[in-house]
């Protein structure tokens, strides 16, 4: 049976009205607006959907999301309010999951007892990762698979609904964390932002030792190579730790009997590794 010029046309309209709805949801696409109102969210919308799409806009802060609908009409833009994705909720989700996970380890410290598993051989105490830059790297990977192996999950799948770039702006990452050691040592670590691998999907932290930060009570613990013109003054243990990681360092001790409280390096003129070029009074 031969159709009609209008019922061949009839005939094809709901075909192109679910092609053009498809292309519309597949261009869904995620901006950051925190502490905004309905307006500007809407004018959010509008400015990074500038060919028309579906827009969802996320206020973290105000914890809220809002989906607009843009269309373009010649010069002018239009839109309306559309429904939230629930890939794109649970992506959000995650990330608040993250965040928090962030913000707990941002009041915390981590004992060394945790990262064992991530390192190729034991690190027990500050004392070790200031005598070993080796130390201090397996360390900074040892926290970043620690920290993965809580948020891994949830910061790939929030990579995966809300897009990389998306997910890089709102993970603050930016949190100094110390590693305490059951000697009662601690080094700092500091993240320094999150790395996607956009074509593996790999996810990792940049995460680095903040060299010259190892403390032990009120002792600070001086680099290898860096330790002429120490001085130091905390307990006898602390002094006593003090003094075996100095004699590991090549230095050689002096031991003061008035005062053991405190240790001075008073002689380093060649470098410490070379046997007994620097002194120490203890």
């Amino acid at each position: 049976m031969k159709l009609s010029l209008a019922q061949k046309f009839t005939s094809i309209i709901p075909f192109l009205l679910v092609v053009i709805t498809f292309e519309v949801n597949a261009k869904q696409l995620v901006t950051l607006c925190n502490n905004c109102n309905e307006t500007t969210m809407a004018n959010q919308a509008i400015k990074v959907a500038t060919n028309g799409g579906i827009v969802h806009v996320v206020d973290m802060s105000g914890n809220k999301i809002k989906a607009f609908e843009i269309e373009r009409e010649g010069n002018l833009l239009w839109y309306s309010e559309s429904i939230v994705s629930k890939a794109i909720q649970n992506g959000v989700n995650e990330i608040k999951e993250v965040n928090n996970f962030i913000e707990d380890m941002s009041r915390l410290s981590i004992n060394a007892n945790s990262l064992t598993q991530y390192t190729p051989r034991p690190i027990n105490s500050a004392y070790d990762v200031a005598i070993s830059k080796a130390n201090r790297v397996y360390l900074a990977e040892a926290i970043s698979k620690y920290f993965l192996s809580n948020v891994g999950g949830a910061l790939t799948s929030a990579v995966g609904s809300l897009g990389v770039n998306f997910v890089g702006q709102i993970v603050p990452i930016t949190i100094t964390l110390p590693v305490v050691f059951n000697d009662g040592t601690t080094y700092q670590f500091a993240f320094k932002g999150l790395i996607i691998n956009v074509n593996g999907g790999e996810i990792t932290l940049n995460i680095e030792a903040i060299e010259f930060s190892g403390v032990d009570g009120e002792l600070r613990i001086p680099e290898a190579m860096y330790i002429s013109g120490y001085y130091g003054k905390g307990s006898t243990q602390s002094v006593q730790r003090m003094i075996d990681y100095l004699s590991l360092s090549g230095v050689q001790i002096l031991v003061n009997p008035v005062d053991r409280s405190s240790v001075t390096i008073i002689d380093c003129t060649k470098d410490s590794t070379s046997g007994g070029a620097c002194k120490a009074i203890k």
